[in-house]
């Protein structure tokens, strides 16, 4: 079904007539409205207008930026991670409704939204903050509150920063190497022979390392806030990971050394309880600046292991390790490389 087309400050509902064109089911002041008359058509149903809606047109705007942004965040929790919903929240309250906040949804100007973008530093605040206050407009567009977004700077949401640099499996052994920490060193050897995100390692349960069969099973991954099902943003996946041997061996010898029940955690704290993000980053960054790696991130030992792989795996089977649903995500991990050309060419000789 083709979508409803703006016309104005107006959508129009439209139907397809044959040969190509369309014909309109008329003009409505909202998206929902007219996308609703659409697919009356489309079902065979009476397709006459509706009636307009019980609020003036003359009303609509007139809502307060904040009352507006909250409610709408409110009711989009039940769609959103836990750790994404209260940063959304923080992003809000700390640097739009101090701007915003009073405003009706219909005196936001572009000009108003140009200076506020201006005058925030650069960085992942400014693109966080300006991604929310574009969507929250974009969507009292859709719901009629207001004909036009104001949110129009031009890469507003685009990151700007420098490009970061990329790290190698020899910055992650060395990682290894200079840990005077032996659980330290065993999570920077999962995380590297996994290819695990840091919530996925901290969620593991000692039950969930297969020694017999040499793999580790993703179940659950913890948050800031909470120990959450499966894994970041798909809490009904289940990942098992084929790992090498030698981080097997790692494993085999944590688990000796470390008692404990199948259901208890892997990783945990001097007082016995489950490692949190807190105390494990504040030991990785003790440990990279030892290194002299102070811009490497946890994440980046997520890259490296992915990178690699992808030099010798297709694309669906990438996406399987790594936990990814969306190509374009996993794509970012297949760099190119004079070397891996070469060496494709040369497996290719008598071939072609």
């Amino acid at each position: 079904m083709v979508r409803p087309r703006r016309v104005g400050a107006k959508w129009q509902a439209r139907a397809y007539a044959g040969d190509g064109k369309y014909r309109s089911l008329g003009t409505y002041l909202t998206y929902d409205e007219a996308y609703r008359t659409q697919m009356r058509h489309e079902l065979g149903m009476e397709s006459k207008r509706e009636p307009k809606p019980q609020k003036s047109e003359a009303a609509r705007g007139t809502v307060r930026f904040q009352k507006y942004a909250e409610d709408l965040l409110s009711s989009r929790k039940s769609q959103l991670a836990r750790d994404t919903f209260h940063l959304y929240t923080f992003v809000l309250q700390k640097h739009l409704i101090p701007t915003f906040g009073t405003k009706r949804l219909s005196d936001i100007t572009p000009a108003q939204v140009r200076s506020w973008w201006t005058r925030m530093p650069e960085g992942s605040a400014r693109r966080n903050a300006y991604s929310l206050l574009g969507s929250t407009m974009r969507q009292a567009v859709m719901d009629g509150e207001i004909a036009l977004s104001p949110c129009r700077v031009k890469g507003g949401a685009t990151d700007v920063s420098k490009r970061r640099p990329t790290f190698a499996p020899a910055d992650a052994k060395m990682l290894m190497e200079l840990a005077g920490d032996s659980q330290l060193r065993l999570q920077v050897h999962v995380l590297l022979a996994s290819g695990m995100r840091i919530g996925e390692l901290l969620g593991l349960n000692r039950g969930d390392v297969d020694l017999s069969n040499n793999k580790v099973t993703v179940r659950r991954h913890l948050t800031r806030h909470e120990l959450a099902p499966g894994t970041k943003g798909h809490p009904d996946q289940v990942r098992p990971l084929s790992m090498p041997q030698t981080a097997m061996d790692a494993l085999r010898e944590h688990l000796a050394s470390t008692p404990g029940d199948y259901d208890d955690a892997l990783f945990r704290d001097t007082r016995g309880g489950r490692m949190s993000y807190h105390t494990f980053n504040k030991k990785f960054v003790a440990l990279r600046a030892s290194c002299g790696l102070d811009e490497l991130h946890i994440h980046d030992l997520r890259h490296v292991h992915a990178s690699e792989y992808a030099k010798y795996a297709t694309l669906a089977e990438g996406m399987a390790r790594t936990g990814h649903t969306d190509v374009r995500s996993f794509m970012r991990y297949q760099h190119v490389s004079t070397q891996r050309d070469a060496e494709i060419i040369a497996a290719m000789e008598g071939v072609l």
